[in-house]
């Protein structure tokens, strides 16, 4: 199972709940979609396997980098990701670029993961899973939400906070 949550905005209050909600679930394996807001709310990820991409507020990339490094390891902040996870093949990006349409247009991934709009999605668009967990943080006025997928059983579930 993986958790994704997408869009903190630096607030580590709604990362921290959501995290520690993941944790009581045994789910190891977090993919954060962007929009990460400071190296505060990467420390949250300790103990995760956790992956980050990066969103259009996430100016201040070298303390993000060194930030993930530090807590993740290397190789775990870019534009985009390409993981297999469970024999699945996931794609990773904020949504904020032209890189979205790329990476959906491979048709070569089981699933693609972003964030930036701040609303929920989750459909098939051809033979790709498209899911936006919600948001965490920000100034909109929707709930908060993140997004647990069970790849083996190709299930969804949102958490409201």
């Amino acid at each position: 199972m993986i958790g994704i949550v997408s869009d903190t905005h630096g607030n580590a209050d709604n990362a921290a709940e959501a995290l520690d909600l993941l944790r009581r679930r045994d789910i190891e394996t977090v993919i954060h979609c962007g929009d990460i807001g400071g190296a505060a709310v990467v420390s949250l990820f300790a103990g995760f396997d956790a992956w980050f991409v990066l969103g259009n507020v996430d100016r201040d990339y070298q303390l993000l980098a060194d930030a993930v490094r530090n807590v993740c390891g290397p190789g775990r902040l870019a534009m985009t990701h390409r993981l297999e996870i469970g024999g699945k093949r996931i794609a990773v990006c904020h949504g904020h670029t032209e890189e979205f349409g790329r990476l959906w247009e491979a048709g070569d991934i089981d699933y693609l993961l972003y964030g930036h709009t701040h609303r929920r999605r989750n459909e098939r668009l051809g033979e790709v899973r498209v899911i936006n967990p919600g948001a965490l943080g920000g100034l909109w006025r929707q709930s908060r939400s993140f997004a647990i997928l069970d790849e083996q059983n190709d299930e969804l579930q949102v958490v409201e906070l």
